[in-house]
């Protein structure tokens, strides 16, 4: 509806239609549409034809999604702290467009931040349940569906404690061979002029590794003194095969390096080893500085992935200013562990490096 482009309200064209304003918000938000007889007189009202009332709705329309979808971009980014605002704001985005389903898995998403709360809200975690699933059962997208298949396992798993459930639900996303990345390698493998084909798999075959097998050496390995110069042993090993792969311009993989310096800083500092602590603070800031430096168009410089460049397809990847407000906001440096070192000139300079990028 043009109303607002004509600075009419609701209730003046429910008068002269002689409908309720709720009739007029519905057809606004997507939910019905008038009956056909009421388009000349809706036309005759804001001085229009009705091919002009057809393209300004549909224009309108499009806009006004579009602003949906980055307001949930941003949210994927940055979520609220309020748990329940993004809910009811996610609910009012969904009765504006109630089939969109990129809009019913944000409601979802929403819902199933629940989880985490120290008393988590039962109903909002079954309403999260019923919505994966509507998403799953009725998605065209692959990628909303997948996703959707994806947050379910996590509920059924974190929420509702059945790991069998978020077994089962996980068969229904594909296996890693019937990946995109996968079968685009196969497809061209023989044609070189195509290689930025088989750098895409590589990239999305070790970028995942980055993030889970420093988790994996923190949470599955004995994290006893005598194992600690092991774990660090791994963990270098991981930034070595970063490097192998991304080159020394890692680009928008500088921070799992700079996250993986400061958990080596962790293991240092618990060994008294305090020179080495400093050493990989120092490491751990450095990446950040050159992670907030990459731009999007820069390229890596491995023969693996130098056709490939940091572009939409990292947008997973939370920004460089959150990365660092994430180590100020939750005190990973406030740690007791480093009192130690804290008054040190070296870690006062890392500590003020990282607060100024998380401004």
């Amino acid at each position: 509806m043009p109303q607002k482009k004509h600075q009419y309200t609701q209730e003046q064209l429910a008068a002269y239609l002689d409908v309720t304003a709720q009739a007029i918000s519905r057809w606004e938000s997507g939910a019905c549409y008038p009956d056909i007889e009421l388009l000349p007189k809706i036309a005759a009202f804001f001085g229009i034809s009705l091919d002009v009332l057809f393209d300004v709705n549909t224009t309108e329309r499009i806009a006004r999604r579009s602003e949906i979808y980055e307001e949930i971009e941003l949210y994927k980014m940055h979520p609220c702290e309020d748990h329940d605002f993004a809910i009811e704001r996610a609910r009012g985005f969904l009765s504006e467009f109630p089939s969109d389903d990129k809009i019913q898995l944000h409601l979802a998403d929403t819902l199933w931040m629940h989880i985490w709360k120290t008393t988590p809200d039962e109903e909002k975690i079954k309403e999260a349940e019923r919505r994966y699933q509507a998403v799953i059962g009725g998605a065209q997208n692959m990628d909303i569906k997948n996703e959707a298949v994806v947050r379910l396992a996590s509920l059924y798993l974190d929420g509702f404690k059945h790991p069998d459930r978020a077994s089962l639900i996980l068969q229904n996303l594909p296996k890693i061979q019937h990946s995109r990345e996968w079968q685009s390698a196969v497809v061209f493998f023989r044609h070189p002029e195509h290689t930025e084909k088989l750098q895409e798999y590589i990239e999305f075959s070790i970028a995942p590794l980055l993030d889970m097998l420093p988790n994996y050496i923190i949470s599955h390995i004995p994290n006893t003194p005598d194992m600690w110069d092991k774990k660090v042993e791994m963990m270098e090993k991981i930034i070595e095969m970063a490097k192998f792969f991304f080159g020394e311009n890692l680009l928008c993989y500088h921070f799992y390096i700079a996250e993986i310096y400061r958990l080596i800083s962790t293991y240092r500092v618990a060994q008294k080893r305090y020179e080495e602590t400093l050493v990989a603070l120092e490491n751990m800031c450095e990446h950040l500085i050159l992670d907030e430096k990459a731009e999007l168009g820069d390229h890596f410089s491995s023969p693996f992935t130098d056709k490939l460049s940091y572009s939409a397809r990292n947008s997973y990847i939370d920004p460089p200013h959150n990365r660092a407000w994430t180590l100020v906001h939750f005190e990973k440096l406030a740690h007791k562990r480093y009192d130690p070192i804290r008054n040190t000139e070296r870690f006062c300079k890392v500590v003020e490096q990282i607060e100024r990028m998380a401004k």
